[in-house]
């Protein structure tokens, strides 16, 4: 495969050649990418190929926004929000504060359920051992903006603690939900609970 690229005023493309300069992104018009097999014609004019992730790095140091830039960012997105932008602040008035909106992809101005709610998605028994496999929803790359999510287990809503129990479950699957969001399913072990409670944790760290 090959790929090159050409500026908004030539007619002819340019090989992208690693290490070398495509010049100003804000004047490229258009990247292509050719694939040919064992040096024959590999695509039709109707063929075409799909990239899922499209990368350009510079020779000078990146500097990403801050967890505080990016959560700025996204009460930028909800301006009814008036004064109420603050983490734990409740604007609609439903079950979710500002933080838990952020962090599963709410909408922190209607009161309406996460689209992507974390729930219980399937029990399964595996070699004689029965489990619950819970999937939330999170951000890809939440590192970046300070978030941790976890799963949280109690056996006793009246007397018991959430826990953060790693020994009863494990992280086996994940996949794409959209450009920013990244389903995890967890399975936990249920065999030993006469009763287990479950749910999504999440914390947030704002310092730069």
């Amino acid at each position: 495969y090959s790929a090159s690229w050409r500026y908004d005023n030539a007619a002819d493309f340019t090989d992208v050649v690693v290490g070398g300069s495509v010049g100003p992104l804000s004047n490229i018009a258009e990247i292509r990418l050719s694939v040919n097999a064992a040096d024959s014609v590999g695509f039709d004019p109707a063929d075409y190929v799909n990239v899922d992730y499209l990368r350009y790095s510079t020779t000078s140091a990146e500097t990403l926004p801050t967890p505080e830039e990016y959560y700025a960012f996204w009460l930028g997105d909800y301006p009814g929000l008036g004064a109420s932008t603050n983490l734990f602040d409740n604007n609609d008035g439903d079950p979710y504060i500002n933080l838990w909106e952020y962090a599963f992809n709410g909408n922190p101005t209607v009161g309406e359920p996460i689209a992507f709610a974390p729930a219980v998605h399937d029990v399964v028994e595996i070699d004689g051992t029965n489990y619950i496999d819970y999937v939330y929803t999170r951000w890809k790359q939440p590192g970046d903006r300070g978030l941790s999510y976890y799963v949280q287990l109690n056996t006793d809503l009246v007397s018991g603690t959430w826990t953060n129990d790693t020994s009863k479950y494990e992280v086996i699957a994940g996949g794409t939900v959209d450009v920013d969001f990244w389903a995890v399913t967890n399975r936990i072990n249920i065999s030993n609970d006469d009763q287990l409670f479950i749910r999504a944790g999440v914390s947030i760290d704002l310092t730069p």
